[in-house]
Parts: C-alpha cells; sequence; structure tokens
C-alpha cells in the first residue's frame, strides 16, 4: 500500500509538470533535433582527427606518438561538438517549424545562417574545410567554441522560429504573395542585423552566451543535480515513460559541453586532472544494463527457478548488455510494479553517489571522450573508452554492477518465488 500511495504521489507531483513541461513546443523540438545532430559528432571527430595539423600539438602534448594522437583527437572532438550545433541548428529549426506548420526548410536555412554569422569574424574568415590545405587552422578555432556552440545554435533556431510566428498574423491577413515573402523574411532579417551590430559593437556573442548558461552547467557536475537526473530517469519509467529518451536529449548540450573542457585540459597536455565528474559518459558508467542499473538483474535471471523469469532472461540478457532493458521493463514489469520499484530506484542512486566520490578524489579518472555509439557498449567498456583507457574506471563499472545485485537479489528471489508458485497451481489445475 506504501508502494502505491508512493506511486500515486509521483504520478499526481512529478509526472504533470513533466508532461506539460515536455509538451512544450520548443524543448520538444530541442529533444528531436538534438537526437538528429548527434550523428554529426560522430562523423565530424573521425573526419576531423586526420585534418588536424600535428604541428599545432608537439608544444602542448609533447613529443611522444601516443600524446600527439590522442591531443589530435581531442581537438578533433571538440571541433566535431562545434560541428554538431551547427547541424542542430538546422534540425531544431525544423522540427520546430513543423511542429508551427511553418516552412520547415527556410526556417532550417535561415536558423544555419544565424548561427553561422554568430561566429567571431575571424573563424568565419578561415572557414574553409574543403579546402584541406587550410582546414587544420579552421578546426582549431571550430574547437575554441566547443563550449557554446551548441546553446548558440539552441537559442538562436528556437529565436528564429518563433520570432517568424509572431509575424505569422500578417500572412493571414494577406494572402499576397509579396506579403507572404515579406513575412517570412522578417525573422531572420532582424536576427542578422542584431548579430551584426553585436559583431561591431565588439560583442561575442559566444562568450556572451557561456557566461549566461555557466551557473547552469556547473550546477549540473554536482552530486545533487546528478542524482536529480537519475532519480527522474527511474520516476519517468515507473510510470510507463521512457525517461532516458525525455531527459538526455535536453541535458546533453550541458554535458557535452563539460566533457569538451575536460577535453581540452587534457588536449593542452597540462598533466591538470579535467575539472568536471558529471558528463555524458558518467551516466553510462552507473546506468549499466540501461535505466535502473538492470544488467545484473538480467543475469541474474538467467538462474531463476521460475520458467518466466528464466525465458525472459534469455531474452533480455544480450540486449541488457548493450544497454537496453525495454523488455525487462514491461516483462517483469518494472513499469507500474511497486514491488521493484526499491532497487530500481536504490541501485543506480547507490552508483551514482559510489562513481561521483571515486572521481570526486581521483580514485578513477574522470572522462574526457565521448562519441555518439559507444553509448550502446558495455558499461566497462565505455569506463575504459571515455576516461582514455584507465584500468580503474571498468572496475569501478563492474563494483557498480555487483553493487546493484546485492541490492535487486532480495526483490527479484521475491518475484522469482512469486512465478513459480503461479506456474506450480497452473500446472496442478491442468
Amino acid at each position: 500500500m506504501q508502494g502505491k500511495g508512493f506511486f500515486l504521489w509521483v504520478e499526481a507531483k512529478i509526472i504533470p509538470p513533466l508532461a506539460k513541461a515536455a509538451r512544450w513546443k520548443p524543448a520538444g523540438a530541442v529533444q528531436k533535433g538534438i537526437l538528429f545532430a548527434l550523428p554529426v559528432l560522430a562523423i565530424g571527430t573521425v573526419l576531423f582527427f586526420f585534418l588536424v595539423p600535428e604541428s599545432a600539438v608537439i608544444t602542448k602534448a609533447g613529443h611522444t606518438k601516443l600524446l600527439i594522437t590522442l591531443a589530435k583527437l581531442l581537438i578533433a572532438f571538440r571541433a566535431a561538438l562545434t560541428l554538431m550545433g551547427l547541424a542542430a541548428s538546422i534540425t531544431i529549426a525544423y522540427r520546430l517549424a513543423q511542429v508551427e506548420k511553418m516552412s520547415p526548410l527556410f526556417y532550417s536555412l535561415a536558423s544555419f545562417i544565424a548561427v553561422f554569422l554568430s561566429f567571431p569574424l575571424n573563424i568565419r574568415q578561415e572557414f574553409n574545410i574543403l579546402n584541406i590545405g587550410g582546414a587544420g587552422k579552421t578546426i582549431l578555432f571550430m574547437a575554441e567554441l566547443s563550449s557554446s556552440c551548441l546553446f548558440v545554435s539552441i537559442i538562436l533556431s528556437i529565436t528564429v522560429v518563433m520570432l517568424g510566428k509572431l509575424f505569422k498574423n500578417l500572412r493571414e491577413l494577406n494572402e499576397s504573395g509579396i506579403i507572404k515573402i515579406c513575412s517570412n523574411l522578417l525573422s531572420p532579417v532582424i536576427i542578422i542585423l542584431i548579430l551584426v551590430f553585436l559583431q561591431q559593437q565588439g560583442i561575442d556573442l559566444h562568450h556572451f552566451v557561456f557566461i549566461l548558461v555557466k551557473p547552469v552547467m556547473y550546477a549540473g557536475d554536482t552530486l545533487p543535480l546528478g542524482l536529480m537526473i537519475v532519480l527522474l530517469i527511474t520516476f519517468l519509467w515507473m510510470a510507463g515513460i521512457h525517461g532516458p529518451a525525455v531527459v538526455f536529449p535536453l541535458v546533453t548540450p550541458i554535458y557535452l559541453t563539460l566533457l569538451a573542457e575536460n577535453a581540452k585540459v587534457v588536449a593542452e597536455g597540462s598533466h591538470s586532472v579535467p575539472p568536471h565528474i558529471i558528463t555524458t559518459p558518467f551516466f553510462s558508467i552507473i546506468f549499466a544494463g540501461g535505466a535502473g542499473s538492470t544488467l545484473i538483474l538480467a543475469i541474474m535471471m538467467l538462474f531463476a527457478k521460475s520458467k518466466k523469469m528464466r525465458n525472459l532472461g534469455k531474452v533480455s540478457f544480450i540486449p541488457g548488455f548493450f544497454n537496453i532493458n525495454e523488455m525487462m521493463m514491461f516483462g517483469i514489469p518494472i513499469v507500474m510494479n511497486p514491488v521493484i520499484w526499491l532497487p530500481f530506484i536504490a541501485a543506480p542512486v547507490i552508483c551514482c553517489i559510489l562513481t561521483y566520490t571515486a572521481m570526486y578524489f581521483n580514485i578513477i579518472a574522470r572522462p574526457y571522450f565521448y562519441v555518439p555509439g559507444i553509448g550502446m557498449l558495455p558499461s566497462p567498456v565505455i569506463a575504459f573508452l571515455s576516461t582514455g583507457g584507465d584500468w580503474r574506471a571498468p572496475v569501478m563499472a563492474l563494483i557498480n554492477i555487483a553493487v546493484s545485485g546485492f541490492i535487486y537479489y532480495p526483490f527479484f528471489k521475491s518475484i522469482d518465488q512469486k512465478y513459480l508458485e503461479e506456474e506450480k497451481l497452473k500446472h496442478e489445475n491442468r
């Protein structure tokens, strides 16, 4: 009864504001737009790696081939994050204009132009990636914008479309072609004029935006905010809403930016500890098997006494290694099932605290590298790759899995026994 009461409280107090926020059109556009732009980060990192000149990193990273390669990779990652910001300006504006029943192609192009014009003049002048000979200098400039480009893209893409919406009534009053074209052009023209004015005044929009969002970003790198995100994801799943699909696209700009700052420190070869703990790979390390840290539960189900749990373990085990656990969510089930909620919440919360503590005291390295795709790898592998090969990081991931096992075991046994008794009763009634 207490579990049901808790769920009713979550359903009444937590879910409605989250659902309302998710229905806000710009938030939905950012969510979808970031997801569609993420592949650019992976492609850009690989492409830029071969274009970063070694001469740009030798003095900072030393002359060791391994250090030079690592520095080039991290610079490529940061430059690709800026490229992802440019891509996001297109995908976010396209999605928002589509939802607002406006011209998606026009506003995505206008948004892209606005974001490009927001770049400092020296970067725009050097923007010649297609010229292989001069591409290295462009990439180095782009890497310097990695901390702000995503946020600028989100702000400008939403502003361009929503400003266009304000002029939509003018079109509805007069359907003539000239009025329609003029009303469409008003939004991007106003934004472009503002950007030109700011640059003439010597105001760097990227730096200004970074200063504004810096407190929010750094707050996201605290244990309380990390725990809040973990709880938010688990609460949403308990109500049957795909928590990671709702939460991660919205916080990805923050945690990729913090990761880029870590990458910058490592690439400079200063031997300083990366400043940020909670970044994108951090959640992959604590969520072994997916939300709720359910990989160990899938393993335990392979040895269950009840036929239902064993069969569910067989189909959940391999996907669980790649952090896919939807079959367990609806098969056990975890969704709408108060019996399993306590370990489903407690396991990732404790793993979050343990991992944060280990990184805070530098027992394990802090993540500084990530590209889309490695998030589908097993948690220990992600830990190893994202920390630059620190062997202690995958050990921490394995400890998290073991701790989750201790938490889940008594609840697993209870559910397994329940299904076993139901199967025996069903067999006796035949």
